[in-house]
């Protein structure tokens, strides 16, 4: 399963963590480890082309964005679109994928 973490403070996305795989299909056909790390790698990529230094950690099964304490707008508006992505694929395969709200 593939769990994903999202830390929030205030309505601000602080920090997002995927990590896992989602063991639908053998390795190379699972479609729902291909959705969430098209989803994560488009996420970071948006990040960096928007131009923001923030921490990314990316490895396979895992993926770890933390803002840094940035506040931009920009910056939330990216990682809000990811997480209502991520939601979307969970809506569809809950069993795959597992995603966590935390207030800190």
């Amino acid at each position: 399963m593939i769990l994903a973490d999202v830390a929030v403070h205030n309505g601000r996305i602080q920090s997002i963590s995927v990590n896992g795989h989602a063991m639908s299909a053998e390795y190379g056909r699972d479609l729902v480890c291909a959705e969430v790390s098209a989803v994560c790698t488009g996420l970071c990529n948006a990040i960096d082309e928007a131009g923001f230094d923030i921490p990314m950690h990316v490895e396979p099964g895992s993926v770890i964005i933390d803002t840094d304490g940035s506040e931009a707008h920009d910056l939330q508006v990216i990682l809000k679109t990811g997480v209502s992505q991520l939601k979307t694929i969970e809506q569809v395969h809950s069993e795959y994928l597992k995603i966590t709200e935390m207030e800190v």
